[in-house]
């Protein structure tokens, strides 16, 4: 699934929103293999159910991947194709 993000909220690198040990080990390792520059940010129950959130993810789920041209990309599965197409250097 993707989104824009409105405004002015295009990032120059990856951010990655996940849990530790939960959903975004293998994220990680494609963004640490490839070096590809990203930020990482855990999101606890709190920030999950923030409206912030919410716009990026209305489930409240992780992960979620924003792209350095403001997509938002969750489900890790869509997260891995859309990176080892953009990046297939690290496939």
């Amino acid at each position: 699934m993707r989104r824009v993000l409105e405004g002015d909220l295009t990032i120059k690198q990856y951010h990655l929103y996940g849990i530790p040990r939960a959903g975004s080990v293998v994220i990680e390792y494609l963004l640490e293999k490839g070096n590809i520059p990203y930020q990482r940010s855990f999101a606890d129950q709190e920030t999950r159910n923030s409206d912030m959130f919410r716009k990026m993810s209305p489930r409240g789920q992780i992960p979620i991947l924003i792209t350095p041209d403001g997509h938002i990309i969750t489900e890790s599965l869509a997260i891995i194709v859309y990176l080892l197409n953009e990046h297939p250097e690290i496939g």
